[in-house]
């Protein structure tokens, strides 16, 4: 199997905030520019809040608060998240057994997804 840079253990041991710096990281800036996307993301299971914004080729966040003018509000499990990311199951999947519970515009946590990408685990350090 293909050595993931980010495995199912890895997000699982980090904090909301190492997860969301590591989609930041992830986020392919010239797609993104020009797309605006707010998210509230509700994690009951450890009480905490975050708002995600995708705005001018970045994507930013802040804790313990929500925006008001969302594109979609999320509410779910940092493991069900963790686990969409590892693509150990999918959005499709949790939706459905109402895991993973998405409140506006579904379109929107969709767009984000597709503006993340995919890093090989091996590359190329220094190139000849």
């Amino acid at each position: 199997s293909v050595a993931s840079t980010a495995s199912a253990d890895i997000l699982r041991a980090m904090s909301p905030k190492m997860l969301f710096d590591y989609l930041s990281i992830r986020l392919n800036g010239p797609k993104a520019s020009g797309k605006r996307i707010v998210l509230n993301f509700n994690f009951p299971d450890i009480k905490s809040q975050y708002v995600l914004t995708v705005e001018n080729g970045v994507l930013n966040y802040a804790s313990d608060r929500q925006s008001l003018v969302a594109d979609a509000t999320i509410t779910t499990t940092k493991e069900n998240l963790d686990a969409i990311l590892s693509k150990q199951a999918s959005l499709n999947q949790k939706m459905a057994s109402g895991e993973f519970r998405v409140d506006g515009n579904k379109a929107a946590l969709a767009d984000l997804f597709a503006l993340l990408d995919n890093f090989p685990f091996w590359f190329n350090i220094v190139t000849p």
